[in-house]
């Protein structure tokens, strides 16, 4: 019995130590807490500076920007005027300047046996038949650019048209021209001259106009652009 008594008694003891241990780290904790409180210092309140508030000057219109608000889409650039060429000058409308038939095709790069030089050579144009004295006739519109000439084919007449194009005509009564101004505007269809013998280089054959037409400074083929019917020619001759 005195043993029981004596460990109850020393277990009374030491949960009343433990108990002071106890109220003694509260109180420290507490303590401490305050003192912390205590120590802070509170924070300091400033007046904030007033918000500074800039307007922008406006943009005149002069001077804005021609594709502000556009934006620019990756991949496409911006569309550009567009550039408007120049018209093309069309070829002119030819008629035939005599209506009988052709008698020596256009022959530029085969040479061909000439009957009055009694040799081979070009023929730069095309000679159609024609009794002399028959009209001849423009076979465009154009300016007279020379009236001139030449040792072997005679008076001869250039005239210019529209499109870069341009026609000779040789073996002319000389007569015939003398109304012709160079520089002066014809239309097709006019009476500029009328067909002689005076062509030397031909004179074998029977009588002609010799034509010629030139692109740029090229000479082409005259069938190429006249509107020739060889039954209209034959007919020509029937009449």
């Amino acid at each position: 019995m005195d043993y029981n008594a004596k460990r109850a008694k020393l277990s009374g003891v030491i949960y009343i130590i433990l108990a002071l241990m106890l109220a003694s780290i509260m109180c420290v904790t507490i303590f401490t807490a305050i003192s912390s409180r205590k120590d802070t210092p509170a924070p300091e309140v400033t007046d904030a500076p007033a918000p500074v508030i800039t307007t922008a000057a406006p943009q005149s219109e002069a001077t804005a920007p021609v594709n502000a608000g556009v934006e620019a889409i990756d991949g496409l650039e911006p569309e550009s005027e567009p550039v408007i060429a120049p018209a093309e000058e069309q070829t002119p409308e030819f008629i035939m300047p005599v209506g009988g038939k052709i008698s020596a095709s256009f022959s530029a790069d085969m040479p061909v046996f000439s009957i009055t030089m009694n040799d081979y050579r070009t023929h730069m144009g095309v000679d159609i038949d024609a009794p002399i004295g028959t009209e001849v006739r423009c076979c465009a519109d154009g300016i007279i650019e020379s009236v001139y000439d030449d040792d072997m084919s005679g008076r001869c007449v250039r005239i210019g048209h529209s499109g870069g194009y341009a026609t000779v005509y040789r073996g002319l009564d000389p007569d015939s021209t003398a109304a012709l101004a160079v520089g002066s505007a014809v239309s097709g269809g006019d009476i500029i001259a009328a067909v002689s013998d005076g062509a030397l280089f031909e004179t074998a054959q029977s009588p002609h106009l010799h034509l010629e037409v030139y692109k740029g400074d090229a000479v082409v083929d005259p069938l190429e652009y006249l509107p020739y019917n060889a039954d209209a020619a034959e007919a020509y001759y029937a009449d």
